[in-house]
C-alpha cells in the first residue's frame, strides 16, 4: 500500500535535482539563485545553499524564473539536465530546446521588485513643572530593481510648549520636508542620481527651501548586513522666508553619504550626511545629518532612537544656524 502511494506521488511530482561536480547529489526544490550560489529546499536536509560554480547540471520539473547574465534572456520554464556545465529548457517553454550555460545564469525566481520602507510615529507629554507636546512621523520607503533605486523620505515634527507667564501653549517646532531620489545604475556599483528635496520651518521663518540636482554616486558595499554609498554632484537652492530675509538662489555643490549596518540580527544602525557648499557665494553652507539605531521588538515593529543635525550658515533673520532634534519612536516595517 505504501508503495503504491509512493509510486503515485512520483508521477505526480517529480523533484528538482541538482548535481555537482564532485558527483554529490541533491533532490527538492530550487528556490532561487541569486549573488552566485544556488539555493535548494530538501525534504530530509532543510534549506540548502551552495555556490552555483560547484554545480555541473540540474534539471526542474516545475517552471523556474530563469535570468542569464546581463538580463539579456528572462524566462520562465521548465528545465533539463544535459551534461555538465550546462542546462536546457523544455520544449514547451518560450524558447523550446534552447541551451545555456551554467556559468550564464545570472538568477532563478528573483525577489520581486516592490517598495520596501517604514513609517515611525513619536509623541511625548510632559505634564508639571513643565508642560509640551511633542509628536512627530517619518516616512522612508525604497525601491531597488535589477538596474535602477528610488528613495522617497518624508516627515512632519511639532512641539507646543506652555509658556509660564501667560499659561498658553506656544509652538516651538514645527517642520515638515520630504524628497525623493532616482539612482540608474551603469554598472553593479556605479550610478547617476536626480534628486529634490522640499522643506519648511515656520519657527526658522524657512517659507520653503527646495533643492534639486544632479550627480553620480558609488555603491562600495551593498548586502544584507552592510550598506555604505557615496554621492558628489550639483544642486540648485532656493529659499524662500517668511520674514524680511530676502530670498535665496544659488548653486551648489553636493556630497553625501550613506551608511546602514546590522551589528546583530534585531540591531538596525544608519547614518546619513548631506553637505550642500555653494559655488557662487561661500557663505552658502548646508547640512542635513542623521545618527540612529532600529531595534526590532517584533517582524514587523521597531523601535528607533535618532538624532538629527540641520546647519544653515546664512539662517533667516533671528534664527540660530543650528537645528538639533533627538527622538525616540516606535516603528513599523512594510
Amino acid at each position: 500500500m505504501i508503495s503504491a502511494i509512493l509510486a503515485i506521488s512520483l508521477l505526480i511530482f517529480n523533484p528538482d535535482e541538482v548535481v555537482f561536480k564532485n558527483g554529490e547529489k541533491i533532490v527538492g526544490k530550487i528556490t532561487n539563485v541569486a549573488d552566485g550560489k544556488i539555493t535548494i529546499q530538501s525534504d530530509s536536509l532543510g534549506s540548502v545553499t551552495a555556490p552555483l560554480d560547484k554545480v555541473a547540471t540540474f534539471s526542474a520539473d516545475q517552471p523556474l524564473d530563469l535570468v542569464l547574465k546581463g538580463g539579456l534572456v528572462k524566462v520562465n520554464s521548465k528545465v533539463d539536465a544535459v551534461g555538465e556545465g550546462n542546462i536546457q529548457l523544455s520544449k514547451d517553454s518560450p524558447l523550446p530546446g534552447a541551451k545555456f550555460t551554467i556559468k550564464d545564469i545570472d538568477k532563478i525566481n528573483p525577489t520581486p521588485v516592490k517598495w520596501n520602507g517604514s513609517i515611525v510615529a513619536s509623541y511625548v507629554s510632559t505634564r508639571g513643572n513643565s508642560d509640551a507636546d511633542n509628536a512627530g512621523i517619518d516616512i522612508n520607503a525604497q525601491r531597488r530593481g535589477e538596474d535602477d533605486r528610488m528613495t522617497f523620505g518624508a516627515g512632519y515634527a511639532e512641539t507646543r510648549t506652555k509658556d509660564t507667564s501667560t499659561h498658553e501653549f506656544k509652538t516651538t517646532t514645527e517642520r515638515y520636508f520630504g524628497g525623493l531620489q532616482y539612482d540608474y545604475f551603469f554598472s553593479p556599483t556605479f550610478y547617476g542620481y536626480a534628486n529634490a528635496r522640499v522643506e519648511k520651518d515656520r519657527i526658522q521663518f524657512l517659507d520653503l527651501r527646495l533643492l534639486a540636482g544632479a550627480g553620480a554616486g558609488q555603491q562600495w558595499e551593498e548586502t544584507g548586513e552592510f550598506k555604505f554609498s557615496t554621492e558628489e554632484g550639483l544642486s540648485w537652492l532656493s529659499e524662500n522666508y517668511s520674514n524680511s530675509t530676502p530670498s535665496v538662489d544659488t548653486i551648489t555643490a553636493r556630497i553625501a553619504y550613506h551608511l546602514l549596518g546590522k551589528p546583530a540580527a534585531s540591531i538596525t544602525l544608519f547614518h546619513d550626511a548631506e553637505w550642500y557648499p555653494g559655488l557662487e557665494d561661500h557663505d552658502t553652507q548646508i547640512v542635513i545629518a542623521d545618527l540612529g539605531l532600529n531595534a526590532s521588538l517584533t517582524k514587523s515593529m521597531f523601535f528607533q532612537a535618532k538624532m538629527e543635525v540641520h546647519y544653515n550658515n546664512t539662517p533667516a533673520t533671528g534664527a540660530d544656524r543650528s537645528d538639533w532634534r533627538y527622538t525616540l519612536g516606535l516603528g513599523w516595517t512594510f
